[in-house]
């Protein structure tokens, strides 16, 4: 989510060097400028998407507390993407060293998560959630 910080999220400036370098030589397709509204426009949507993720964390911790059963299905999958998203970029090699430590953290904290979302004494919690309580 991947929606909390992204082990991805250093990539705009390793690409901006990148192109920044080539267009130096005169081989890209961009001027410097160019570049740097690319980088600017994606750090910007990086940041919404950001946002739009923790909003949706926490609409999911608020969900089940509740006891909603399909927040602790949108949780496990939202969870599992970020897990894979980190094997993948761990794969790639496409960490800092920041990146790895703190991606890995979140990854450690998902995991943990989810295990408390699925043990017995949570699912008792959602079906006791689900009954009709008559008042």
């Amino acid at each position: 989510m991947p929606s909390r910080f992204s082990p991805a999220a250093g990539r705009p400036f390793l690409v901006r060097g990148r192109l920044l370098a080539l267009a130096a030589r005169g081989g890209g397709p961009l001027t410097a400028d160019q570049v740097d509204t690319a980088v600017s426009v994606g750090i910007a949507i990086g940041v919404v998407l950001g946002i739009i993720g923790v909003l949706l964390w926490v609409l999911m911790a608020w969900a089940n507390g509740r006891g909603k059963s399909w927040a602790r299905i949108v949780a496990t999958v939202l969870g599992g993407l970020y897990v894979l998203s980190f094997l993948s970029s761990l794969v790639q090699g496409q960490l800092s060293t920041a990146s790895l430590l703190v991606s890995l953290l979140i990854v450690v904290v998902d995991i943990a998560t989810l295990v408390l979302l699925w043990r017995r004494e949570s699912s008792a919690f959602y079906q006791a959630a689900a009954q009709p309580q008559w008042r």
